[in-house]
């Protein structure tokens, strides 16, 4: 859906423990039908180097191709519906303002039981549908003229700001950081 609504490859940066899930594994079976390439819809990032990220999330943004950077802030993989999101990463809030592109905040809700499940779920609460909010474009000027720490809790303010309120449910919040 980002990649038809921007107009532009759209991206997913990834845990590398997803290139074995069975969603990594079904997205790179698409892509062995003969005569069809990879665009790059999935750049993975090792968790266990945490100081690698601004460099690959820097080589995504200067693909020669314009992309979008669908990004899955914390609490992407919650295991309750009213788990609101904590924290988030500065160096996406960086990258917009280096490469001049608005933060889209985007909150999937919808997926999740009322009441905390144990483990992660692979997929949504009884195969359940979800709901999809797009909020509105965050201008990369407006981000570089806050100070460091609230330009986190601006994006985060707007993604919890999005869909009904976490008492409803929700799955998990993304935001979009290029385009």
């Amino acid at each position: 859906v980002a990649s038809a609504l921007a107009g532009v490859p759209t991206r997913t940066l990834a845990k590398a423990e997803h290139r074995t899930s069975w969603l990594g594994q079904l997205i790179a079976h698409c892509f062995t039908w003969p005569g069809v390439e990879d665009p790059g819809v999935i750049a993975y990032f090792d968790r266990s180097d945490p100081s690698s990220l601004p460099s690959l999330v820097r080589t995504l943004a200067s693909g020669a191709e314009a992309k979008s950077l669908m990004v899955h802030v914390e609490g992407t993989r919650a295991l309750g519906a009213r788990q609101p999101v904590d924290k988030m990463s500065g160096v996406f809030c960086d990258l917009a303002i280096e490469a001049g592109v608005p933060v889209v905040p985007v909150r999937f809700s919808g997926g999740l039981p009322v009441e905390p499940v144990e483990a992660r779920l692979e997929y949504p609460v009884g195969m359940g549908k979800q709901d999809y909010w797009i909020g509105r474009p965050i201008a990369p000027s407006e981000l570089a003229a806050l100070p460091y720490k609230a330009r986190t809790e601006r994006v985060v303010a707007a993604i919890e700001g999005l869909g009904p309120p976490r008492r409803q449910g929700s799955l998990h919040p993304t935001m979009q950081v290029m385009d």
